[in-house]
């Protein structure tokens, strides 16, 4: 794939700008879900992998960071908790049983672990995060109020079938707030960039990500003011309130798709 995304080239004399939402649906499922300690989390520019990996083994944040730091070059038991939770950050966010999730784990990251070890993950994830599946309850409640459910921006998404299979029903109202945001996110960044960089043309956009095209003697110096730009994005005029939390970006550049991967 390395190979392949190589021979993906900008024009010639262009160079490519890769800018990725960081942590996007966990920072939007804090602001959505209100959980004080998600939202202190990001707001303070903490490790949302390691916090998890320090609760499924309980021992303090702090501590665990300090042992992280000194085996994160040569791998160890701290690397491998944090690893851990990651994988029960990124699967927990929607609702899953500890069943699929050790499922999910074997075939996704070719994590084995029992299906025991699977509902531990899942209690730990929600007793660290109670804001979270408050949230799952009420936006399902109102879901079936409403006939819809809705994301930041005013997207709505209409959900009619309650009956046998109304867990498909609920997921939709549990994911689409979260994941509509996040594509509205990346509509409001390249509106922006648009706006602001007539330089910079749209290349195209992937998952979190979106990719431009620029002048190969500016490329450098666009990548940290787009960034910048995109850090600061005002989201008032957009969805009628200001995040409480960084929705912050990552970026990359270089002239191939595989030096920004």
């Amino acid at each position: 794939a390395k190979d392949v995304r190589g021979l993906l080239r900008a024009p010639q004399g262009m160079g490519l700008i890769e800018n990725d939402a960081s942590g996007q649906e966990s920072r939007l499922m804090a602001i959505r879900s209100g959980d004080p300690t998600m939202l202190k989390i990001f707001r303070d520019d903490l490790n949302f992998h390691s916090m998890t990996g320090a609760g499924i083994i309980g021992m303090d944040y702090d501590e665990f960071m300090s042992n992280y730091h000194e085996q994160t070059d040569s791998g160890g038991y701290y690397v491998e908790q944090r690893q851990l939770g990651k994988l029960t950050n990124l699967s927990c966010n929607y609702r899953i049983g500890g069943k699929a999730l050790s499922q999910k784990a074997f075939t996704q990251y070719d994590t084995y672990m029992t299906e025991e070890t699977g509902r531990f993950l899942v209690n730990t994830f929600q007793r660290q995060y109670p804001g979270v599946p408050e949230y799952w309850k009420s936006t399902v409640k109102e879901a079936r109020t409403l006939g819809y459910t809705e994301c930041y921006g005013g997207r709505r998404y209409k959900i009619s079938e309650w009956g046998s299979d109304s867990w498909i029903s609920e997921s939709s109202a549990i994911n689409f707030p979260i994941q509509g945001a996040g594509a509205a996110m990346k509509e409001v960044a390249i509106a922006v960039l648009f706006a602001k960089y007539p330089e910079v043309h749209f290349c195209l956009d992937l998952h979190d990500a979106t990719f431009n095209f620029c002048n190969i003697d500016h490329v450098e110096e666009l990548d940290r003011e787009i960034t910048n730009t995109l850090n600061t994005i005002d989201y008032e005029p957009f969805w009628g309130f200001k995040p409480s939390i960084p929705l912050s970006y990552e970026s990359a550049s270089g002239t191939t798709f595989k030096d920004v991967k």
